[in-house]
């Protein structure tokens, strides 16, 4: 075995030159391949606007540059004195920082000339955290110059990617996100850009000239590499308790609303780090035993049995992916409507607009506020709580637990994707569904793309709904996260028809607007079938509708719009008489409540609660909340005429999810749950 090794080594010293010169031929047919030296132009031909792609001189050049410089390097025969390698080896070991920084800011496209002295230390400081670190860790100048610039770029490009697929980039708390993240993961595009294809030719170039230098040892004893490890790890404390003190979090510039903001006002290392912090839920001001009694003490639990449920109506629950109404809110203009259906829905229908703190992913986050009244407002933006604070085997308060404990025959949900998604088999466990179908419970479901059709979801539910009829005399409540309208969007099938085009000038080109709005139009299909099967139903049965958020596709916002992008449409039909109403704004953590107020169930004191918040905050979400009064708030907004009710609000969450040690289960659950 060691001989064999040594002959791979010797064949591998023999032949790297021509391994570069190959590497380099690779990456030239990738971008000619991959289309990467051209750029699109929008041209008129009389009065049509045409879109061509243009071969770009300056790309060429560009990448022609860099390929010349990269030969060189592998060209390059390192015949410097031991004592100019050092010297050299030392100036890197400095200037690392400096070198993966600009590679950073030039892969996020930041303006480096706008940063700021502030963030361009604090980015150093970042960076060099890591170089100590590593250099404590390994004592090698290759593995200690080579492996932090590895994992920063690796780390960019899947911040580019994330950015790109759901419109907002990588925070800390994104990393307790990343198996739902896999889970989807091959339904996108990876085409890698000429901007990252570049500085991975110059990070290859990078290891090749540190490599080509003889390795340095930092440390000549194990006395002072101790020493350097006690500085790295004394560097790792003094850096956390900037973050946790707000040195780094309490930059004006620093949001979770726009994260791509962020990385290019204050920089990649900043933003990152300094989003630590987020992941901190602090105790809210004047938490007490004495403040949540008085609290309390205005909203009763109503008294309730195992049997109320007799003259309840089922209750089906469907969170459409993706599912918008952009003809409204973008003013898009199609050959034929998208939702026809949907929007004809007016007799016994409870319709409005539904404001989300979400937008193009993080799915759960809207079913979770639906489900527990908690809101997101109060908490990260990147958080999941499913992920985050939900165990299989602890309760959580849930209209799904309400529904249990007035005597539902069955609590089911949904979702016809794989089960892993969001820790969705440990949190509906916790939530109190009886059991969780997943894509393994459709047999040959019709398909659009790579996803399971609305249509077969739906089925699925008239399916197990007739199976409740024949088994028991109670109704029952099911729970459904769609999963058809879930991106990419930018891949045309085969299995499917694409009817509806989109003739607005300035959206006509966009392939992932077409697909989406031919989904729309099956999904709106789908709802006919469902809806009309119910209607010759006798069992009383509402049906709620709503979407988790609006796709990642780039849309003409209007800044005269609240929220513009966080709009998505909801509906609660019934078959039986409910009357009817417009709802113009409701965010999710209401709607549960007002869903079990309608279908004559008990209530919880928390519930009531969140009705009475209703009517002075009818939109509460982590991005800003909308007053009775029509105004938008930030939530940290001291000055707010809403301030106090919204702490009111804090403080009871945080005793429902966070001190859990402490919660007063009385006012947040029905009968013994």
């Amino acid at each position: 075995m060691e001989k064999e090794q040594k002959r791979w080594a010797v064949w591998l010293k023999e032949h790297k030159e021509v391994i570069g010169y190959i590497w380099i031929g690779v990456i030239f047919i990738y971008a000619i391949v991959n289309g990467l030296f051209f750029t699109k132009v929008h041209v008129m031909d009389g009065t049509e606007k045409i879109t061509q792609r243009v071969l770009d001189i300056k790309k060429i050049i560009i990448f022609l540059a860099a390929g010349a410089f990269s030969v060189a390097v592998i060209r390059w025969k390192n015949k410097l004195s031991d004592e100019r390698q050092k010297v050299i080896t030392l100036m890197i070991t400095v200037l690392s920082p400096i070198i993966t920084f600009v590679m950073l800011e030039v892969m996020f496209e930041s303006n480096l000339f706008a940063l700021g002295a502030r963030n361009y230390f604090f980015n150093l400081v970042v960076i060099a955290f890591f170089a100590v670190i590593f250099i404590a860790l390994f004592n090698s100048s290759h593995w200690s110059l080579i492996l932090p610039v590895i994992l920063w770029f690796a780390f960019q490009v899947a911040n580019l990617y994330v950015a790109d697929f759901r419109g907002t980039a990588l925070l800390m708390s994104d990393f307790t996100l990343v198996a739902s993240a896999l889970s989807v993961a091959d339904s996108y595009d990876y085409t890698i850009s000429l901007k990252v294809l570049l500085t991975l030719m110059m990070l290859v170039d990078y290891i090749i000239i540190i490599r080509k230098l003889k390795e340095r040892k930092y440390f000549n004893s194990v006395k002072t590499r101790a020493a350097g490890i006690v500085v790295a790890l004394a560097y790792t404390l003094i850096f956390s308790q900037l973050v946790v003190n707000g040195v780094l979090l309490k930059s004006p510039k620093l949001t979770q609303y726009k994260p791509q903001r962020s990385y290019q006002r204050n920089g990649t290392a900043v933003t990152l780090f300094g989003s630590l912090g987020f992941l901190v839920t602090p105790e809210p001001d004047g938490y007490s035993e004495e403040t949540l009694a008085a609290l309390m003490s205005k909203y009763t639990t109503d008294e309730v049995t195992d049997t109320d449920a007799a003259s309840m109506p089922n209750v089906i629950v469907i969170m459409d992916e993706a599912f918008s109404d952009y003809e409204e809110l973008y003013h898009l203009q199609t050959n034929e409507p998208t939702l026809p259906f949907f929007k004809s829905l007016k007799e016994n229908t409870i319709s409005g607009n539904m404001y989300v703190s979400i937008h193009g992913g993080q799915t759960a986050n809207t079913e979770y506020e639906f489900l527990t009244g908690n809101s997101k407002a109060f908490l990260t933006f990147g958080v999941a709580p499913y992920q985050s604070y939900l165990k299989a085997d602890k309760a959580h308060e849930s209209l799904t637990r309400s529904f249990r404990a007035m005597g539902y025959s069955e609590e089911l949900a949904v979702h016809p994707y794989k089960p892993t998604g969001y820790n969705r088999t440990a949190a509906y466990s916790a939530l109190g569904f009886d059991d969780f179908l997943t894509e393994e419970d459709f047999e040959n479901p019709l398909r659009y793309r790579k996803f399971i059709s609305d249509e077969a979801d739906f089925k699925k539910l008239i399916e197990l709904y007739e199976e409740n009829k024949k088994t028991s005399d109670r109704p029952a409540f099911l729970f459904n996260v769609t999963m058809q309208n879930h991106s990419a969007y930018d891949e045309l099938f085969d299995n499917m028809d694409y009817d509806i085009t989109v003739s607005n000038e300035e959206y006509k080109d966009d392939v992932k607007l077409y697909t989406y709005c031919n989904l729309l139009k099956k999904t709106d299909d789908a709802y006919k079938m469902l809806i009309s099967y119910f209607e010759k139903e006798e069992e009383p049965t509402i049906i709620v509708i709503f979407g988790d958020h609006q796709p990642n596709i780039k849309m003409n916002y209007d800044e005269d719009v609240p929220l513009q992008k966080y709009i998505v449409p909801f509906k609660i039909w019934a078959n039986y008489d409910i009357g009817e109403e417009k709802i113009e704004m409701i965010s999710p953590n209401y709607l549960g409540a007002k869903v079990m107020q309608l279908a004559g169930g008990a209530l919880t004191g928390y519930q009531k609660f969140i009705l009475d918040m209703y009517e002075e905050v009818p939109v509460l979400t982590y991005n800003g909340y909308i007053g009775a009064d029509g105004k938008l708030y930030d939530v940290e907004d001291e000055t707010s005429p809403y301030y106090d009710k919204l702490e009111e609000y804090r403080i009871l969450q945080y005793n429902n999810l966070m001190d859990t040690k402490n919660t007063v289960k009385d006012f947040f659950y029905l009968g013994e749950e």
